[in-house]
Parts: C-alpha cells; structure tokens; sequence
C-alpha cells in the first residue's frame, strides 16, 4: 500500500446550510485520528473556529463555493471568515462519511 496515494484520493460529500447545497470533494486519508483529536479536543474553547478551519484545509480538496460569482478556496483564512456552524456541518459531514461502518451483529471476534 502506497500512504502517499492513500492520501491523494478523494470522495464527495454534499452538505445542506441554510437552505443551499455545498458540494464537497475531501481527502479521506487525510483525516487522521491526530486532526479529529484536535478538533475535538477544541470543542467549546476559545479558538475552536481556527482549529476546524485549520483541519478542513488540510482535508478539504475542492468545493463549489463561490464569493461574489468568483471561486472561494477552502484555504484557513477564507474558512475564518465562514460561519462557525458552516465549518462544523461541513466537517461533521467528512468525518460521518469517512467512518468505518459499524460492525454487522453476525461478526464476532477480532479483525
């Protein structure tokens, strides 16, 4: 297995805010345990807002946002200045689409 191509693949998630539809292709081998600690390690504390920014600037690949008809990019300092409900729905959305699926009840044992 090539971590480097790991890491270079995308997938698409679709979040739904305030009435609009945002179309996003994110990294998931670039959502670590490491990156999902520290967002969640910030939940509640005073600079939470740039920790998730941060986060989906490393995750996020691409999207369809726009500012004023011109390409808006997931950088950290354009995702500062996106709502802080935004970001968390965006990131919740990488992160539920990234998880591993539950166990079935018919698997028993480990691995």
């Amino acid at each position: 297995m090539d971590i480097q191509a790991l890491k270079s693949r995308t997938r698409q998630v679709v979040v739904e805010y305030e009435g609009e539809r945002l179309n996003v292709e994110y990294r998931p081998g670039a959502l670590t345990g490491a990156l999902v600690d520290r967002v969640t390690t910030a939940a509640g504390e005073q600079g939470q807002s740039a920790v998730i920014a941060e986060a989906l600037s490393e995750v996020v690949a691409g999207w369809d946002a726009t500012c004023g008809g011109e390409p808006f990019p997931p950088s950290t300092e354009n995702l500062m200045a996106l709502p802080l409900r935004l970001l968390s729905d965006v990131f919740r959305a990488i992160v539920q689409d990234a998880a591993p699926p539950p166990p079935s009840a018919g698997n028993s044992g480990s691995f």
